[in-house]
């Protein structure tokens, strides 16, 4: 195993004992221990609790904020729009231990630091984008309200996902 390998395989450790605990609540010697490594080994890959914090919840922020770009060109806005929706659903249902981890420390996410209005103020672009102006608080509120609603319930019927989502897409596109 390659040393990138293993900070992958320790980070992830990290991040169980994160979300198990809270940030604070955490320490690097329980981290260490569900590494199956001393807290020495685990200082040798990273300088501090911090960083390792920062590391294991960064591939889910930027794969989040990726997730709401959508291309404007495609041909069927509706169906792009659709998929999109399911598609960060999918995401949420998938990651929703870590997102709401990250949502419950975001103070201290100074690299990211505002991630909600970061969030919010990219539902607004893409709606706007899209030609959809029309009560746009409401549409993003919508927008969040949705994904909040699979943070903190998630539901992996496929069905009842696609239902929603279309329900919420038939909101968004009501002119």
């Amino acid at each position: 195993m390659n040393k990138e390998e293993r900070q992958n395989e320790l980070l992830q450790a990290a991040l169980n004992v994160f979300i198990e605990k809270g940030y604070k609540a955490s320490t690097t010697i329980e981290i260490a221990r569900a590494a199956n490594i001393s807290e020495v080994t685990l200082f040798r890959h990273f300088k501090s609790k911090e960083e390792i914090f920062m590391l294991s919840i960064k591939p889910v922020i930027e794969a989040s904020l990726d997730m709401l770009k959508l291309d404007p060109s495609h041909e069927n806005f509706k169906a792009s729009l659709r998929v999109a929706l399911i598609l960060r659903v999918d995401y949420i249902n998938q990651h929703h231990q870590v997102i709401k981890l990250i949502l419950n420390e975001q103070m201290l996410l100074k690299e990211y630091a505002n991630v909600i209005d970061v969030m919010v103020k990219s539902l607004q672009d893409v709606l706007v984008t899209y030609g959809i102006t029309q009560q746009i608080e409401r549409k993003q509120r919508l927008l969040m309200g949705m994904f909040l609603s699979f943070l903190y319930h998630p539901d992996v019927k496929r069905e009842r996902i696609e239902e929603y989502c279309d329900f919420v897409l038939d909101q968004l596109l009501e002119r």
